[in-house]
């Protein structure tokens, strides 16, 4: 009878322990999987890729027409004279050559384009103006804009300056590739 009460007890003991170490085993098990599902969600939430310029992007003013419908406006002829497509620019200009460009030139578009006020005053989107797409290296595209806001007090219109900023856009996401900024006179007065 001694050997019987022995092992009941044995048994107690075990399931007490055998009950700690599932617990403990669980414990494991819930913080892993929960530490797994914290990474999946902010690998979701951080994006994979950064739209970077390359270095090979070059735009530059091939010529320019001033006034051509007798209006303030300007047609400029951009080139792409790098290695990689143009998808927009961001024109600024100044009515003062000594002065920098830091207001943002608009540019016309054709007026069948839908959402058309989405695009702020500035961005050259490429695919929306008439010929559309991207403007490829070593080729030209001519945009028009209107520079009827530039005014120095007591005259006319005018502007002495424009400044280029091509842009990488992936997605919703513009990133202005400052390195490759350039200035160029453009000289029109109505």
């Amino acid at each position: 009878m001694g050997t019987k009460k022995i092992k009941k007890s044995f048994l107690k003991k075990d399931k007490r322990a055998l009950s700690e170490i599932v617990a403990y085993v669980l414990l494991i098990v819930i913080a892993v999987s929960i530490s797994v599902l914290v990474y999946k969600w902010l690998s979701l939430q951080i994006p994979k890729e950064k739209p970077e310029c390359p270095d090979g992007l070059s735009v530059s003013v091939a010529s320019y027409e001033c006034n051509p419908s007798g209006l303030s406006k300007v047609t400029i002829i951009f080139q792409n004279k790098g290695t990689f497509d143009v998808s927009a620019l961001y024109v600024k200009a100044s009515s003062d050559k000594n002065a920098p460009a830091s207001k943002p030139l608009p540019a016309i578009y054709p007026s069948s384009i839908p959402d058309l006020d989405e695009v702020e005053p500035g961005f050259v989107l490429f695919e929306l103006i008439k010929s559309g797409g991207k403007l490829l290296p070593g080729k030209e595209r001519p945009v028009e804009f209107n520079y009827t806001n530039f005014t120095i007090p007591n005259s006319s219109p005018k502007i002495e300056k424009i400044q280029i900023t091509p842009l990488v856009i992936s997605g919703k996401n513009r990133v202005f590739c400052s390195e490759q900024t350039i200035s160029a006179p453009v000289e029109c007065t109505p």
